[in-house]
Order: structure tokens, then sequence, then C-alpha cells
């Protein structure tokens, strides 16, 4: 399924992907395919079109690298607001994300759908 590495950075000439560097080698994941982040137990993953890559960097430090497109939906997630299909209320004041191509779903606070359609706006 995906790898496992040891540094995640997007400091070279090529802005339009992270590179993920392994023990094995190094992934090149370009920007545009990642649908979206999610971190659980120290581990995140980042789903893209076409397979899963985890690393243990942490959200926040993935997010500094991220251009604006992403946004931080959630303590555990950063989507990439270009694959948003739709957004539905999930519980009380957590709503569900659906992306174009793919049937998994991230999740959004209240306030922080608020601050991306204010984003969106502007």
């Amino acid at each position: 399924m995906g790898t496992t590495e040891m540094i995640l950075t997007t400091d070279y000439n090529d802005e339009n992907k992270l590179i993920i560097v392994r023990k094995s080698g190094v992934s090149f994941i370009r920007l545009e395919s990642i649908i979206f982040m999610e971190t659980s137990q120290r581990c995140t993953r980042i789903i893209t079109n076409t397979e899963d890559y985890y690393t243990h960097q942490s959200l926040k430090d993935i997010g500094r690298e991220l251009p604006d497109e992403f946004f931080r939906a959630h303590k555990s997630y950063i989507v990439n607001m270009h694959q948003i299909k739709d957004i539905e209320l999930f519980a009380n004041c957590t709503f569900s994300v659906e992306f174009y191509g793919s049937s998994e779903k991230a999740y959004m606070t209240k306030k922080r759908l608020e601050e991306m359609l204010t984003k969106w706006r502007d």
C-alpha cells in the first residue's frame, strides 16, 4: 500500500511536489494528486488519486510546506480544497467531506467550515 519514510519536504526547486525520503528510496507526490491527509496514532496518511503514503511527520509540519489550496479542516485532517465534492452535516458541529474520485471521507468542524467558506469568497 504505502511507504514509511524519514523526511517530508518541499524544500527544492519544484514547488508542485512533496518529497518523501524513505530508507529504501524517495517518493515524489504531485500536489494536485493529493486528496487529503489524516493523522492517527502519530502516523499521517497522505491519500492521493492512485495510492496512500505514510509518514511520521505531523500535520502541522506538513501544513507549513503546502500551498493555499490545502486547508486544515480539523485537528486530524488537511484537505485539498480543489478535490472537495460535497460537505454534509455529520454530527452536532462536525461535517463529513466527500471528494471527487474517492470513497474516503474527511471531517471538518463547523468553525473550520466557516473559515474555509470565507477563504473561498476572498
